[in-house]
């Protein structure tokens, strides 16, 4: 039985406000242009997506779990949106390319490319195609060098730059880059370092809690976004009513 692959990739690297790009659309895109070739329609039709990742690397859970099964010989074709889909590092994307796909025996379409490896067979790429290549590669790295300089910017000038919150704190609501405390889980880590200091150790801290009933901090996570909800629908409930 005959499989054709449509492979899809979103990461942080791309301009979120372009709505061609998401995962929804280059599915639309792919599954579009397989019903529309009357060859490729005759294969039965699988898909991997990695939502979140970048480019620059291979090791993606979708994409390695592709690779396997082309490996074991269970697709022969693969189709993507654009090149850059499948990677955005140079050296990776020709090896696959140029030759571990004409090697195998696999086909790689790349739609928006104008790129089919069935008209490339015995020959090089375009010089066009090997230059797109080249700027993904220029740009994600050009992307990535901005991001760490910026992070690196507001940590000199004091700002908060993680998306993660430690337990305890908040994200100020007025400036996103400040952390503000909250009292409730403060009292907590108080308590925390109190019984280590008496010579407590962390499974009789645990236990400790555990006995007392005291929330984890997944159930204090929790419990906010709870609590942030609600509020919002008395907001929303609020603005609705007719005076």
């Amino acid at each position: 039985m005959k499989k054709i692959a449509g492979y899809y990739r979103l990461s942080r690297e791309d301009n979120e406000k372009d709505e061609s790009n998401s995962i929804k659309n280059q599915r639309l895109f792919v599954k579009k242009y397989i019903s529309q070739d009357t060859e490729l329609c005759q294969y039965v039709y699988y898909e991997f997506s990695d939502d979140g990742y970048s480019g620059t690397t291979m090791n993606r859970p979708k994409m390695q779990e592709m690779l396997k099964q082309i490996k074991n010989n269970e697709i022969q074709i693969v189709v993507v949106k654009d090149i850059s889909r499948f990677s955005r590092d140079y050296i990776s994307l020709g090896t696959y390319m140029e030759q571990i796909f004409p090697f195998m025996g696999i086909r790689f379409i790349a739609i928006t490319d104008g790129y089919d490896s069935k008209n490339y067979i015995g020959r090089t790429v375009d010089m066009d195609i090997a230059f797109k290549n080249l700027l993904a590669d220029f740009y994600c790295k050009d992307v990535s060098a901005k991001v760490k300089s910026a992070l690196e910017t507001r940590r000199r000038q004091g700002k908060y730059s993680t998306a993660l919150v430690p337990f305890g704190y908040a994200k100020d609501e007025n400036d996103p880059y400040k952390l503000v405390v909250i009292p409730e889980e403060a009292q907590i880590i108080k308590q925390i370092f109190q019984l280590f200091a008496s010579g407590n150790n962390l499974t009789q801290i645990c236990k400790n809690f555990n006995e007392k009933g005291v929330m984890t901090p997944l159930e204090y996570k929790n419990l906010r976004k709870k609590e942030n909800r609600k509020e919002l629908r008395v907001e929303k409930n609020f603005g609705s009513r007719e005076w």
